[in-house]
C-alpha cells in the first residue's frame, strides 16, 4: 500500500495522474490506469527479482534486470503518453478560450456600433440643453437618459492588436465619459450622472480629462494608462483597482480617495493635494509627489520604490508595511506618520521631520542596519519613547 501511495504521488507530480476536484481536465481515469500499469510492473519484477528462477546464474540476473529497464520504460510510456496528450488538451483548450473570446469581442463590438449611433444622438440632445440653459445645465430628463444608456454599457473583453485583454472593459463608456467632462455643463448636472451610475470597468487609455469635477465618480477597475488629469478634481472617487500607469495627475485634488490595488507608477503628482486618502496596495513606484500635501492618508503594504516625496507635507500619513526603498523624503514632514515595518534602504532621508512618528518596537536594532542617505542624523537627533498603555513606540526629538 505503500508503494500504491508513493507511486501515485509520483505519478502525480510527474503530471501522469491529475487530482479531482482540484485539477480541471478529463485525462484522471487515464493517469489512473497509467500509475496502476507502472505500480503492478514494479511488483512483478520484484517478485521475479526475488524468486529462485532468476538465482541461479549471472547471464539469468543480466536477464532481469535487461527485462526491468524495457518493462519500466513499457510501464512508464502511457503516463510520458498521457502527459503529452493532457498538455496537447489544455494548449487547444486554451486556444478554444481565446477564439471565444475573440469571437465575443468582435460581437459585441459590432453591437457597440448601435450603441454608438445612440451616444450620438443623446450628446446631440445633451448639448441642445446647454445652449439651451444659462447656466450650462442638463434637464431631469436628459440626465436620466444619459444614466440608463450608460447602466447598459456593459464591460467585455476587448482585443488589442496582438492579444485579448485579460479583464472584460467598456471602451464606450470611456467614450461618454469623456463627452460629458468636455461639455462642461454645470457642476450640478455632472454630479447627478456620477452619483446615479457607475462608470466602472472604463477602457479610456491616453485620454485627456484636464480640469475636470470628477469628485464622487466610480472608476474602479478601470484601464486608463498615460490618462491626463491635471487640475483635475478627484474628493471621495472609488479609483480602487484602476490601472492608471504614467499618468499625469499634476495639482490634483484628492480628498478621502479611495485608489487601493492600484497601479498609479511612474506618474507625476506634483503639488497636488491628498488627504485621508486610502492608498492600501497601491503600486507607487516611481511616482512624483514633488511640493504635494499628503496628510492622514493610509498607505499601507505598497510599493513606493524610487518615488519622489521631497519637500512634501505628511503630516499623519501611515506607511506602514510599505516598501520605501530608494525613495527621497528630503525637507519633507512626516510628524505624526508611520514608517512600522517599513523598508527604507536607499532612501534620502536628508532634513526629514518625524516628530511622533511611530515606528517598529525594535526600531533601536532596526535603524542600525538601514543604509540611507541621512539615517545619521535621525541617529542623532531622535530618540525612542514608548507609550506604556498601548506598548507602541514612537520617534521624539532630543
Amino acid at each position: 500500500m505503500f508503494l500504491v501511495v508513493l507511486l501515485a504521488a509520483l505519478g502525480w507530480f510527474l503530471g501522469y495522474l491529475k487530482a479531482p476536484h482540484f485539477e480541471d481536465t478529463k485525462m484522471f481515469w487515464i493517469g489512473f490506469a497509467a500509475c496502476m500499469f507502472l505500480v503492478a510492473s514494479v511488483l512483478i519484477l520484484d517478485f521475479l527479482y526475488n524468486s529462485k528462477a532468476f538465482n541461479t546464474s549471472r547471464k539469468s540476473r543480466f536477464q532481469l534486470g535487461l527485462l526491468s529497464v524495457l518493462v519500466l520504460l513499457a510501464a512508464s510510456l502511457p503516463g510520458i503518453m498521457t502527459s503529452r496528450i493532457d498538455s496537447k488538451f489544455r494548449s487547444q483548450l486554451e486556444t478554444e478560450q481565446d477564439r471565444r473570446k475573440m469571437e465575443e469581442a468582435k460581437r459585441i463590438s459590432s453591437q457597440m456600433t448601435g450603441y454608438m449611433e445612440g451616444t450620438g444622438t443623446l450628446l446631440a440632445r445633451g448639448d441642445h440643453d446647454l445652449s439651451a440653459s444659462n447656466i450650462r445645465s442638463l434637464s431631469d430628463t436628459t440626465i436620466d437618459l444619459v444614466v440608463a444608456f450608460n447602466d447598459q454599457l456593459s464591460p467585455y473583453h476587448i482585443v488589442t492588436k496582438d492579444s485579448i485583454t485579460k479583464a472584460k472593459y467598456s471602451p464606450e463608456k470611456g467614450q461618454l465619459l469623456l463627452q460629458l467632462a468636455h461639455r462642461r455643463m454645470d457642476s450640478l448636472s455632472f454630479a447627478k450622472i456620477k452619483s446615479r451610475t457607475s462608470f466602472s470597468s472604463t477602457y479610456l487609455p491616453n485620454a485627456n480629462l484636464d480640469s475636470t469635477d470628477l469628485s464622487g465618480i466610480d472608476l474602479s477597475k478601470s484601464f486608463m494608462p498615460y490618462c491626463s488629469l491635471i487640475s483635475s478634481v478627484l474628493d471621495f472617487a472609488n479609483l480602487s483597482d484602476v490601472y492608471l500607469k504614467g499618468g499625469d495627475l499634476i495639482s490634483v485634488t484628492m480628498h478621502e480617495s479611495y485608489a487601493n490595488r492600484s497601479d498609479i507608477s511612474h506618474s507625476d503628482f506634483t503639488n497636488s493635494t491628498i488627504h485621508k486618502a486610502r492608498l492600501n496596495g497601491c503600486n507607487l513606484s516611481y511616482s512624483q509627489f514633488y511640493g504635494s500635501t499628503m496628510t492622514q492618508c493610509v498607505v499601507n503594504h505598497s510599493l513606493l520604490v524610487g518615488a519622489i516625496l521631497k519637500n512634501c507635507i505628511l503630516v499623519g500619513t501611515d506607511f506602514a508595511v510599505s516598501d520605501l526603498s530608494r525613495v527621497n523624503l528630503s525637507h519633507s514632514n512626516l510628524e505624526s506618520g508611520r514608517i512600522v515595518e517599513t523598508s527604507l534602504n536607499g532612501a534620502t532621508l536628508l532634513k526629514l521631520r518625524l516628530d511622533s512618528v511611530e515606528v517598529s518596537r525594535n526600531w533601536g536594532d532596526i535603524v542600525q542596519t538601514i543604509d540611507a542617505c541621512g539615517i545619521d542624523d535621525i541617529k542623532v537627533n531622535y530618540q525612542i519613547l514608548k507609550d506604556n498603555r498601548t506598548g507602541r513606540s514612537y520617534l521624539s526629538p532630543y
